[in-house]
């Protein structure tokens, strides 16, 4: 307290200086970005086209879009001279945001991150050669179809299954390591080894 009086903060000022994050032209780059966008209602994505922007602010863009309470699976990006930058933001439990970064850039650039958060580049000339004909937003929809089209959804509180005809897992024992008990524990002192069969 008394470093924080010898100081003389100014409070106001921290506290601008802690929300002062973006300019003016970037509220405006990010409410243009708000009304360009495509939208699945079967599936609960969006996709929103920004105009070049610091990453920050097409991640905020993005985190906004997600707080839409009919989106679950978002994919936020702008064009930079050599190719796109994704922002990608999920809720949705069947979809991660890092599987779908990283399957949105194969073979055309990079992606991944967290199961929230996730971002990703596609290369303008990769993606060129491999679809002279399609616009980035439509391979993105595409994509995105074609990733949920490619599993199916089991939810073990909802779906029964005949498992009769399956093969049961069986594990098979594999020594890892092991110790002395004896260093670890004085002899004639009980000790509870913990194992994946049980205590």
């Amino acid at each position: 307290m008394d470093v924080m009086e010898d100081m003389h903060i100014l409070e106001y000022i921290v506290n601008k200086m802690r929300n002062s994050n973006f300019t003016i032209e970037e509220m405006q780059i990010a409410g243009r970005a708000m009304t360009d966008y495509l939208y699945n209602e079967e599936k609960r994505f969006a996709i929103v086209k920004a105009e070049p922007c610091d990453p920050n602010l097409l991640g905020m863009i993005n985190d906004f879009t997600l707080q839409v309470d009919k989106i679950d699976l978002c994919i936020t990006y702008n064009e930079l001279p050599n190719g796109y930058k994704l922002s990608v933001r999920s809720c949705a439990k069947d979809m991660t945001a890092n599987e779908l970064a990283k399957y949105v850039t194969s073979g055309i650039g990079n992606g991944g991150g967290h199961k929230n958060k996730a971002g990703g580049f596609i290369n303008k000339g990769h993606f060129l050669k491999q679809y002279p004909d399609k616009d980035v937003r439509d391979y993105l929809y595409e994509r995105i179809l074609t990733l949920y089209d490619s599993f199916d959804v089991i939810d073990a509180m909802q779906d029964s299954l005949d498992i009769s005809k399956m093969k049961k897992y069986r594990h098979i024992p594999v020594t890892i390591g092991y110790v002395f008990s004896t260093e670890v524990a004085p002899k004639g002192e009980t000790i509870l080894v913990r194992t994946l069969e049980g205590d």
